[in-house]
């Protein structure tokens, strides 16, 4: 073997001289080539900061201090700034090798978005109830930092058409600490249908207002912890059905402790990561329910506990597969219809009409493949993805009588312009179908 190749050099040799060069200029190639060569590893003795807030650049100092006077893990430096790039607030945040005298360092440095902040964002959902009536919204939302000291948020929300409503929340951390506070208020309608054998039987038109104080605290980058009360007054009036139907209208009041736990990379179709947002909530105050509806339920004293997440994988660099599966119960308690648990949207049993399966309690658990098809234009959007999922769940009063329900589904989920857009069709297997048109986020 080795004679083969010394014959075929020797076949080549007027060719292979060509390329030969004396000793002075190797040499100089070889230094040359060492002097690029990755040198001792950067110990950063100090950490620069340029155009962050101040909030964000005492939370950044907190993160980066406990790299100084070690060995640069790059790796770690950028997914720390990474989570600073999804604040809204900054174009790009990065990093390079300073020198003060003797002194190695890094310069943190953040170019903010030369168009905000404040924010205005715009937003349409198109979604369908029924197999044959959509809901159609178009929604806004105003967002301001540093309004009320540095750190602070300010959210102004609205939206219009089938499900209108108001909403305002003001954010402030107190000082460099994680704890922070925040003060809410909204007003909003919704219509709750009421469904037998994909005929609706009642409609409810609900209209709730509430104002509310939070305090939470921000567990590292992935968590949120708050508690909090609201409250308000809850009008429910019948729309369409029996006119002896009960209506409801009075004070309400609800305490509730939430957390949400996000690592995922994309509010669309992650790569990798989950989301998971658990909620506790009771209801102190309620609207008194006629004496006469008593079996219809009540909110009065009513605890609630509600936990639904999702979680990504990669496979094939292109193609995702994921897990979404949640839970709630009203423990022993016997709540109002439209304050039960219901199923009936995309993934989330979606061959079955909203309201059509209510009940105290649920489980839900849906696994999906999807296949990475293509990609928008950059200025159209992102990628594009087409696969299939299998939804079971069910709502119920215990789980003993509990009916599970099984959807196959299949569609399309692209990112776009004016947010997710999903098209898609569930057949459950009693015989039952629906299609869907969704402009909104589904996967979370």
């Amino acid at each position: 073997m080795e004679e083969a190749g010394y014959q075929a050099a020797e076949a080549m040799k007027a060719e292979l001289l060509k390329l030969s060069v004396d000793e002075a200029t190797w040499t100089a190639y070889l230094a040359d080539r060492q002097s690029r060569r990755k040198q001792e590893q950067l110990v950063p003795q100090f950490i620069s900061v340029d155009g962050v807030a101040k909030s964000d650049e005492r939370l950044m100092r907190k993160r980066l201090d406990p790299m100084v006077g070690r060995p640069l893990d790059v790796p770690a430096l950028e997914k720390e700034l990474e989570s600073f790039t999804g604040l809204d607030r900054y174009e790009t945040v990065g990093w390079e090798r300073i020198q003060t005298g003797t002194r190695p360092g890094l310069l943190i440095r953040a170019r903010n978005k030369p168009y905000a902040p404040p924010f205005f964002m715009l937003g349409v959902t198109l979604t369908n109830t029924t197999s044959d009536e959509f809901a159609v919204e178009l929604a806004a939302r105003y967002l301001a930092f540093d309004v009320l000291g540095s750190g602070s948020e300010l959210r102004l929300d609205g939206a219009a058409g089938s499900v209108p409503r108001a909403g305002v929340e003001l954010y402030r951390p107190l000082g460099a600490s994680p704890v922070f506070v925040a003060g809410n208020a909204g007003i909003g309608k919704i219509r709750v249908n009421f469904i037998q054998d994909d005929v609706i039987i009642a409609q409810y038109d609900q209209t709730r207002s509430f104002v509310g104080l939070d305090g939470g605290v921000n567990v590292g980058r992935d968590n949120e912890v708050r508690v909090g009360i609201r409250s308000g007054r809850l009008d429910a009036s019948v729309r369409a059905g029996d006119p002896r139907l009960p209506e409801l209208g009075g004070s309400e009041s609800v305490a509730r402790a939430r957390w949400i736990h996000d690592s995922q990379d994309s509010p669309v179709v992650p790569s990798r990561g989950a989301r998971i947002v658990g909620e506790l909530r009771h209801w102190l105050q309620s609207p008194d329910v006629p004496p006469e509806f008593a079996a219809a339920g009540t909110n009065d004293g009513l605890t609630q506990l509600e936990a639904e997440g999702a979680v990504f994988w990669s496979v094939r660099r292109r193609d995702r597969v994921f897990v979404l599966a949640g839970g709630g119960t009203s423990f022993d308690g016997n709540p109002l219809p439209t304050a039960q648990f219901q199923l009936g949207q995309p993934l989330r049993l979606g061959a079955i009409n909203v309201g059509e399966i209510r009940g105290p309690k649920y489980l839900l658990l849906t696994t999906g493949y999807l296949v990475g098809v293509g990609r928008l234009p950059d200025f159209m959007g992102g990628p594009i993805f087409a696969g299939g999922w299998i939804e079971n769940g069910s709502a119920f009063e215990r789980l003993s009588s509990a009916t599970l329900e099984t959807n196959a589904s299949f569609g399309l989920i692209a990112d776009t312009l004016v947010g997710p857009v999903v098209l898609g069709a569930s057949i459950g297997f009693d015989g039952g179908w629906r299609y869907y048109i969704g402009v909104g986020r589904v996967l979370r």
